[in-house]
């Protein structure tokens, strides 16, 4: 089973305590002070941009080649990390019998996204079979006839996700 990755978010926190709070200011300093706190496994690439992102962001700004300071949008941004985060918690059973579900509006929406999204995917699943059934099999490799299987078992898996969830 695959380990849990860090999320660009959680990078971005610990970005701004170790500039903010401790004073680090060298790219490898930070990366050391993540390493401790992080627990969980990151790539190169996901620090690398968050310290882009949040250079365009106004959040940091960058001195020199693996310097960085806090920059003008440092304290506007860090609202958007101490936010509270609202995770419904109800089970279905209290969703129909809320207030929101009462007017039926709700309801309606989602099932009319539903039935949408469901004739998108049929409607990639027919599509993407009508242009492989144009090919011509002498120019077909050994690799395109494996797209061409595994394109066939995610279109079955299309069908059966939608019949399954009957749209």
């Amino acid at each position: 089973m695959m380990e849990e990755r860090a999320t660009s978010k959680e990078i971005r926190r610990l970005i701004r305590e170790a500039i903010s709070q401790i004073g680090l200011n060298d790219v490898a300093e930070i990366r050391e002070y993540i390493d401790h706190r992080i627990g969980k496994p990151y790539t190169s690439g996901q620090l690398s941009g968050c310290f882009t992102n949040m250079c365009k962001s106004g959040e940091l700004q960058n001195v020199e080649r693996g310097v960085y300071r806090m920059g003008p949008g440092f304290e506007k941004k860090a609202g958007y990390y101490k936010k509270a985060k609202y995770v419904y918690t109800g089970s279905v059973v209290e969703a129909e019998g809320s207030a929101a579900s009462a007017s039926g509006s709700g309801n309606e929406r989602f099932a009319r996204t539903k039935q949408e999204i469901g004739k998108t995917l049929k409607q990639a699943a027919d599509d993407s079979m009508k242009r492989i059934s144009e090919m011509k099999i002498g120019e077909i490799s050994v690799n395109d006839f494996r797209f061409i299987e595994e394109l066939n078992q995610l279109n079955e898996a299309v069908r059966a996700f939608c019949q399954k969830h009957e749209i």
